[in-house]
């Protein structure tokens, strides 16, 4: 498993590239593949509705389909009148998009998106398959909906591990957890090529978790999950 520095160093930059050569970089984001907290079962899913107030975007487990209807009050969520659950994040294996992260959406827009999904060639899904095989990364990056442009400080993800939800933030509160000492960037965005060939990418994301795994139970500056000193 590789360190995210070593990710963005050596990965990243290929799979944004070929992001680029499909001409999905409007539509995609490249993530880091993780989960904060574990599902007990195949009738849960992670989705993310926002609040109605704050428009910060909630990620909960629901499970058959239905939210929790404590987290619904505590964070103020917003159901749509007409609910469907889509996928929006994906591990790529056997050149086919795997869903592994949800959202709750108007089933208006879930068409538009399942339009999307359907979209994506089978070349580009087998070159980025190619890309991580040659790394040994094939768990470690995926792809998800890029959101609609938020300004220019990175969002930061934070978990409440034991109630088994995260939370996005934005703007100052989130610049500041974001230069924490156990933050480190899940999402980027690739802003275009550089004049060598190159691609650009913007950090749009960090998580306060393990810098290996992902994981978000830290102990004294040791990940509780895979064990690595952080």
């Amino acid at each position: 498993m590789h360190s995210v520095p070593l990710l963005e160093e050596l990965v990243i930059p290929r799979l944004a590239a070929l992001l680029m050569t499909y001409g999905l970089q409007t539509l995609f984001n490249i993530c880091l593949a993780h989960r904060h907290f574990a599902l007990l079962n195949q009738d849960e899913q992670v989705v993310r509705l926002r609040s109605a107030e704050t428009e910060l975007p909630v990620s909960h487990v629901f499970h058959d389909g239905l939210p929790n209807s404590e987290t619904l009050e505590k964070y103020r969520l917003q159901m749509p009148e007409n609910p469907t659950i889509v996928p929006d994040t994906f591990l790529i294996r056997g050149n086919q998009l795997q869903s592994y992260e949800y959202s709750c959406v108007e089933s208006e827009s879930a068409q538009q998106t399942l339009s999307k999904i359907q979209m994506v060639p089978q070349g580009f899904l087998k070159s980025w398959s190619g890309i991580l095989r040659e790394y040994a990364a094939e768990d470690q990056l995926a792809l998800t909906f890029r959101e609609p442009e938020n300004g220019t400080v990175p969002n930061v993800t934070v978990c409440d591990a034991e109630a088994r939800v995260d939370v996005g933030l934005f703007s100052g509160e989130a610049a500041a957890i974001a230069l924490s000492w156990n933050s480190l960037p899940a999402e980027w965005e690739v802003k275009g090529r550089l004049r060598d060939g190159m691609c650009s990418c913007t950090r749009t994301r960090f998580c306060r978790c393990c810098i290996y795994c992902g994981g978000s139970n830290i102990v004294n500056g040791v990940c509780q999950d895979c064990k690595a000193p952080q």
